[in-house]
């Protein structure tokens, strides 16, 4: 997973979010904790110790020499990340991803319907995680390269125009939107050869930025059209 560098006013995928953290506890989580030689119950624990638990056996003794103190930072980063969530955050990230609680289970430890914890409890939960694992993981000194932002970003949109040879608009403008990274081709779907059986696309001036990836800078797609003489 790489990192994104969070602008602290970037407007945040909230719901993408939300299922990259789901992701992150399910399914990265448990591999991290096996490298550990600890359980996931040890996290749930209110205090966590930089000495492992136990051994698992599986590759401890190439872990301890490679990365295991560094494996121990990681581990005590998501720790601390958990215990400093909100009570109900806490209690929702503990029950589901630390001891594998059914969604009513956890749903029975705290005061609301199963309908409203999926719809917004949850997801704010994950979104309280992402918000504080980065600080965790500074203050848990994990190696600068292994630290990773949860955040989806959403993307500046990229703009479609089309446009006489005069720079005249001849029709409304579409629009792209999705997050930072997300992949964008202009080509298979706002590209119009014909317009109003009035316009032909000049393709000796088509865009160059038709395809590409959104960022967090808008970007402008252009064609140009000529009108047809027929």
């Amino acid at each position: 997973m790489g990192v994104i560098k969070l602008n602290l006013f970037a407007d945040i995928d909230v719901q993408a979010t939300a299922d990259n953290v789901d992701n992150f506890l399910k399914n990265k989580l448990p591999r991290l904790i096996l490298r550990s030689g600890r359980s996931l119950t040890d996290l749930s624990s209110p205090k966590l110790s930089l000495a492992s638990a136990h051994s698992n056996g599986v590759n401890r003794q190439e872990d301890l020499i490679v990365n295991g103190l560094e494996i121990e930072k990681a581990v005590k980063a998501v720790h601390e990340t958990i215990f400093h969530c909100r009570e109900i955050s806490k209690t929702v990230l503990i029950g589901t991803y630390l001891k594998n609680y059914t969604p009513n289970q956890v749903v029975m430890a705290i005061p609301y319907e199963q309908a409203y914890f999926f719809k917004k409890i949850k997801p704010i939960a994950l979104n309280e995680f992402a918000d504080n694992y980065d600080y965790w993981q500074r203050k848990c000194n994990v190696a600068e390269e292994d630290i990773v932002d949860l955040h989806v970003i959403k993307a500046a949109p990229v703009n479609i125009f089309y446009v006489d040879e005069n720079n005249n608009p001849i029709m409304m403008p579409k629009h792209i939107y999705g997050d930072v990274g997300d992949y964008y081709d202009a080509n298979i779907k706002y590209r119009r050869d014909k317009i109003a059986g009035v316009y032909v696309l000049d393709k000796n001036k088509l865009p160059s930025n038709v395809w590409g990836t959104l960022s967090n800078q808008e970007q402008n797609i252009i064609y140009v059209y000529q009108k047809n003489k027929k």
